[in-house]
């Protein structure tokens, strides 16, 4: 997103000076002109975020762009699960409400 994310350290309170790592003026530039230059509008954040209020959506993720890494990530996470493997179902029965829940099941709106 293009911000002015860069400029806080000079907002930063005194006491919190020191503290976080601060970034010298080329890594600042290089930022500003590798990254921000590119980055979504507020605005345009802003109408992903209205979007997902108004259709009371679980989730409200603004970049798409992000989707891939989620998705790879989501994947490694499912791999990691022990497979063939029999669960009780006892175990399944117990544990039931925190197996799945509707929430989860129900249809979000996409943004436009």
């Amino acid at each position: 997103m293009y911000t002015n994310i860069l400029e806080t350290e000079d907002a930063r309170p005194p006491q919190y000076a020191e503290e976080g790592r601060a970034l010298d003026a080329k890594s600042k530039e290089t930022i500003r002109h590798d990254v921000l230059a590119f980055g979504m509008s507020p605005v345009e954040a802003g109408q992903h975020v209205l979007h997902g209020i108004k259709h009371n959506q679980l989730y409200i993720l603004s970049h798409p762009e992000f989707g891939l890494g989620m998705r790879e990530r989501f994947e490694a996470i499912l791999r990691s699960l022990p497979a063939n493997s029999a669960v009780p179902p006892q175990r399944i029965r117990a544990e039931g409400r925190t197996l799945t829940n509707p929430i989860y099941r129900e249809s979000t709106v996409p943004f436009r």
